[in-house]
């Protein structure tokens, strides 16, 4: 049975996470070089559902030119990481833009949405993962998969690391740009089936290196950013500014 996108559902409307149409286009055509995991319609070679469910997408997309095609307005069922390797690339979360350099870092939290392309793709290589934690209906508990090293304290304070700032554009250090190379190395040149071990191992190092960047920037964190009232706040706030857009929202 095919596995359908993830919903999330905040009483009045039912979003459903990204599929990345325009970007599967772009690689059908050629335009970009793709690499990558998936599970549910994600791009990329579609993994077993019981393989790491929570690892709903990880690859790299090489795009030797400017691109006539950008991501829309959207929002995933994880969090989702993302490491610009080479190259421009403009960024949109919650009405904020961004253009993003060589070395961007962005860290979207679930269902937030954002925007990559203004409206479209610069040439560079992106690199990125997304990890569901299990929120489905607003408030929920953030359910890291089980095979994370992290102690529960650690699992807590990265949590509120990632769901309690509003920055989600930041510099990656040496550290961070290892474990990205690794992932994509990973999903590059090896059969998944054979790398849970080393994927697993990625995403471990992965998440500790944000962890420990995040706790040197002393950043203050908001509890009231990762409530229901703000997620609808921002939403209502965008809406107006893509009235035309193609929502996955029912």
């Amino acid at each position: 049975m095919k596995e359908l996108p993830a919903i999330f559902q905040d009483g009045k409307q039912t979003y459903f996470a990204d599929t990345c149409e325009p970007l599967k286009s772009a690689a059908d055509k050629g335009d970009v070089q793709l690499a990558a995991w998936a599970h549910a319609l994600y791009p990329g070679a579609l993994l077993p559902r019981s393989y790491l469910p929570a690892v709903r997408s990880v690859g790299v997309w090489d795009a030797p030119k400017n691109q006539s095609w950008g991501l829309d307005l959207h929002c995933n069922e994880g969090i989702e990481f993302t490491y610009l390797q080479r190259g421009k690339l403009a960024f949109e979360v919650d009405g904020k833009q961004w253009l993003l350099r060589k070395g961007a870092l962005t860290v979207t939290r679930p269902w937030q949405f954002h925007r990559v392309g203004a409206p479209h793709i610069g040439a560079g290589r992106l690199i990125w993962l997304i990890l569901d934690v299990g929120v489905r209906r607003p408030n929920q508990t953030w359910r890291w998969p089980e095979w994370l090293v992290c102690s529960q304290a650690e699992l807590q304070k990265l949590t509120q690391l990632l769901s309690y700032n509003e920055q989600p554009v930041w510099q990656a250090d040496e550290e961070l740009e290892r474990w990205f190379d690794r992932l994509a190395e990973l999903v590059q040149e090896s059969d998944p089936l054979e790398s849970e071990s080393r994927l697993k191992l990625a995403i471990n190092g992965l998440l500790l290196a944000i962890m420990e960047m995040l706790e040197r920037e002393h950043i203050p964190l908001d509890e009231y950013l990762s409530t229901t009232e703000r997620a609808v706040q921002m939403f209502l706030r965008a809406l107006p500014q893509h009235a035309a857009a193609d929502w996955d929202m029912a």
